[in-house]
């Protein structure tokens, strides 16, 4: 997730902070514990010029565009494991995983064509949160029945935004732009997701030839999802 930041080379300031850290530890002779969190900040600006001339049969024309971008990225990745093992026949496990990040990018659009200048401001953020947990226990009944039980919890929360400005018309082969001094596009999406698994299997060990496996299970899925575009006028 962090390497495309830190390989990035198209910059001319770049600032890259990164840190982790780690953990394995046996609390008991029957309690065991690992963790580790990770965390990223990668900000970096960037320049770009570029001249393009077009050669037409009544003139030439020259076209200059210059880019200033300006992007931030962050995120922090971080689980934990436990296990536990109360006596030789059951076993009990956990684990939770979570991951943040957040990205902005701003970038300055502008071109010039002989007197003509046109300008587009475009700022991109996003954020988005994702858990993930799971929870499972076994049990040997006896030396020929065993049962377990697991749960597992999928969380998402997904929010961007982008944003146009100019005092140009943007956009209007999308949109229904209405004419105004100065032109905002405003864009919003927002996605939730709960997942929640919960599994319960039983064996049984007839005999040598003979074997019953039973399963019930049930899974429940939540998700909402809102967007909209709009157009904010001056007045």
């Amino acid at each position: 997730d962090f390497s495309k930041f830190l390989m990035n080379t198209d910059f001319y300031e770049s600032d890259n902070k990164f840190s982790a850290f780690n953990i394995n530890h046996t609390i008991s002779n029957k309690t065991d514990l690992g963790a580790y969190i990770i965390y990223s900040d990668a900000q970096s600006k960037t320049w770009q010029e570029q001249q393009n001339q077009y050669f037409t049969e009544e003139q030439d024309v020259l076209e200059k565009i210059s880019r200033l971008g300006k992007h931030e990225d962050q995120f922090v990745i971080g689980k934990v494991n436990l296990d536990y093992k109360p006596n030789m026949r059951e076993d009990i496990s956990y684990s939770g995983f979570v991951k943040s990040s957040k990205n902005q990018h701003n970038e300055n659009l502008n071109t010039r064509v002989d007197t003509s200048k046109n300008a587009i401001f475009t700022f991109l953020d996003e954020e988005q949160v994702q858990t993930k947990q799971n929870l499972e226990w076994h049990k040997k009944v006896s030396a020929k029945q065993t049962f377990s039980f697991t749960l597992n919890y999928k969380g998402l929360k997904n929010d961007s935004g982008a944003e146009w400005n100019s005092q140009d018309v943007i956009l209007d082969d999308y949109l229904p732009v209405i004419p105004d001094d100065y032109y905002e596009i405003n864009q919003n999406e927002q996605l939730t997701t709960h997942n929640l698994d919960l599994l319960f299997k039983y064996y049984w060990v007839i005999n040598n030839t003979n074997h019953i496996y039973t399963t019930v299970g049930n899974n429940n899925l939540y998700q909402t999802y809102f967007t909209q575009t709009l157009q904010t006028l001056s007045n």
